[in-house]
């Protein structure tokens, strides 16, 4: 699945993961 991700993607992550908001940062971050 990460080859589908964008660079915006990761805002999509954030409200899909809800309460996993620590996951969405990481992966920001990994960027």
């Amino acid at each position: 699945w990460e080859s589908q991700l964008k660079k915006n993607d990761n805002l999509i992550l954030a409200a899909f993961g809800g309460g996993f908001t620590w996951g969405a940062i990481y992966l920001k971050w990994s960027y």
